[in-house]
């Protein structure tokens, strides 16, 4: 579990790391992106975030009120690694 915070809004997610260069070929996420982009290989410093985590302002999605509400691409978010680092890496995009 990660702490993610954006704004006043906060809470732990689990995280799941990829390999962008073979995440296609298993995944759909391009396809469920909902804004902005996948992650391409040699992203550093961006993750992509599910709508249950960004809420994205989409006050019509189950969860919305447990989500960050108003994260969208572009966006940085402040997360705290599992050592007790602190990141904030820019979103770059959400997936339905």
């Amino acid at each position: 579990m990660y702490h993610v915070g954006y704004g006043t809004s906060s809470s732990s997610w689990a995280v799941t790391a990829i390999d962008p260069d073979s995440y296609g070929q298993v995944f759909t996420t391009p396809a469920n992106l909902f804004e902005g982009r996948a992650l391409a290989a040699g992203d550093t410093g961006q993750v992509l975030l599910g709508i249950g985590v960004a809420g994205a302002g989409k006050t019509d999605i189950g969860g919305y009120r447990a989500s960050l509400q108003t994260l969208h691409a572009g966006n940085q978010v402040n997360v705290t690694l599992t050592n007790g680092k602190p990141a904030t890496p820019t979103v770059c995009g959400g997936v339905s």
